[in-house]
């Protein structure tokens, strides 16, 4: 099964990456951008190792943390009466530093962003497909 759900995987993080980079609207390019994380969870798992295995579990919870936190500062904003869709409105977060400084770390660790959480889930996994002649 590892071909197949490696291949899976890698069409996901592909299709993924490519549809969120035409996105202009926050929700719709969290959602895309999911995508892509799922695929990279889906090749470290494939790979049926224990370093493959548990760099996928640390991307996974450091997704659902940083997604989490995410969704809560966009519920927070949008309570507060900002009507926030589009990435250009993200200069409204200069209102609430504790907010901004929660959705930065957030967007960091997303991306893998040194010395975030994600960073070292990413890099795991990458060293994990390495090791197996998969990159």
């Amino acid at each position: 099964m590892f071909p197949v759900i490696f291949i899976l995987g890698l069409l996901t993080a592909i299709v993924g990456t490519l549809a969120a980079l035409f996105q202009t609207v926050l929700r719709p390019f969290l959602a895309y951008s999911s995508m892509s994380h799922t695929g990279l969870i889906l090749m470290s798992f494939s790979t049926e190792t224990a370093l493959g295995v548990d760099s996928a579990l640390l991307y996974l919870l450091s997704y659902i943390f940083a997604m989490s936190a995410i969704y809560l500062t966009l519920s927070t904003l949008e309570a507060m009466g900002l009507d926030f869709h589009g990435v250009h409105q993200l200069k409204e977060l200069r209102a609430n530093f504790t907010l901004a400084v929660s959705f930065s770390i957030s967007i960091l660790t997303l991306a893998g962003f040194p010395p975030t959480v994600g960073f070292f889930a990413k890099v795991g996994i990458l060293v994990n497909l390495a090791a197996l002649g998969q990159i």
